[in-house]
């Protein structure tokens, strides 16, 4: 398995471990290559063209002193997924799209740019044609959520990545939500969320995706609001560095922290995969030994660990943290 980021990839050829500070490298990177996991656009409707009842989930709303609005929404499939297409008369005509784009271009859901992604949108507007008619004019359609993302892998610590990013501050006086693993207790994800600004998820990609790499991703949904901070009003005026903008403003609080968090003797041991099983076997064998019971280890193991030991001195484990 390769990692979905291609920027990731070409910066991790042999596939050896990230530890925390490269991956805080590779993010401060100002040509940072984003995926696109999901996009919303709103346009205003010129006519809308399907009946109610060719709608899949339709209702009528009755809006105050309005007239009953019409709120219609439809699946439609597209390359290897689909999207969905809604319209709703409650202020004025005004229809949505709302799409990931990786899933519609790649069967793996391998991510897609920006660039890409307005491609799709393209193709996606050409589709609705028989639900709405609309304006040609771009500038017009708004961009209510860009989810920005980027994939890591292998990493050299897993949980190690996710306690950083729980210690990260994206929003102001907004403290993270952890999600767990029911029986180890191991962090799953962490995610730092306001109702109306954004959200930024960190999580392990591979256990979601039962990989059999350890992949770590960093994803910022981008709202509205901070979107048009940006100067990503619309699809008009959407770029990588209008992209990056959003996504920075976000995520630089987990970047400071991997770059100003000191690589340990345990991060370099991680990403090597002898030692790392080295230390693995050989504190098991300490374990065993203090709490009162003697294990022999083989002729090999003792070489294994007597070249481990040179190579990181210790008196015991707990010394290599």
């Amino acid at each position: 398995m390769t990692p979905y980021n291609k920027y990731t990839f070409n910066n991790n050829p042999k596939e050896r471990p990230l530890t925390h500070q490269e991956i805080g490298r590779m993010l401060s990177d100002p040509l940072l290559e984003l995926g696109v996991d999901k996009l919303k656009v709103c346009f205003p409707v010129v006519t809308i063209l399907a009946n109610p009842e060719e709608w899949a989930s339709c209702k009528q709303e009755m809006g105050g002193l309005r007239p009953k609005a019409l709120v219609g929404q439809q699946w439609v499939p597209l390359g290897y997924h689909g999207f969905s297409a809604g319209v709703s008369t409650k202020n004025g005509q005004l229809g949505w799209v709302e799409f990931n784009p990786s899933k519609i271009v790649n069967e793996n859901g391998e991510l897609v740019g920006i660039t890409r992604s307005v491609e799709v949108f393209i193709d996606i507007l050409h589709k609705t044609s028989g639900l709405f008619e609309i304006s040609a004019d771009l500038h017009e359609f708004a961009i209510h959520r860009l989810d920005l993302t980027v994939d890591f892998a292998p990493v050299a610590d897993m949980q190690y990545l996710l306690d950083m990013a729980a210690k990260s501050s994206p929003f102001r006086a907004v403290g993270p939500s952890i999600r767990q693993h029911p029986v180890s207790g191991e962090k799953e994800s962490v995610t730092h969320a306001t109702r109306t600004t954004s959200c930024v998820i960190y999580y392990d990609k591979s256990r979601k995706e039962k990989f059999k790499i350890p992949t770590f991703r960093l994803e910022v949904q981008s709202k509205r609001d901070d979107l048009r901070e940006m100067g990503l009003d619309s699809i008009a005026g959407i770029c990588e560095d209008k992209a990056r903008k959003a996504f920075y403003k976000r995520a630089q609080s987990f970047i400071d922290i991997c770059n100003q968090t000191p690589k340990t003797r345990i991060d370099e041991i991680l990403s090597s995969k002898e030692d790392r099983n080295t230390l693995i076997y050989s504190a098991g064998y300490k374990f065993v030994e203090q709490n009162g019971r003697k294990v022999a280890m083989t002729p090999h193991q003792k070489r294994k660990y007597g070249k481990f030991q040179k190579k990181w001195p210790h008196n015991n484990i707990q010394d290599l943290f």
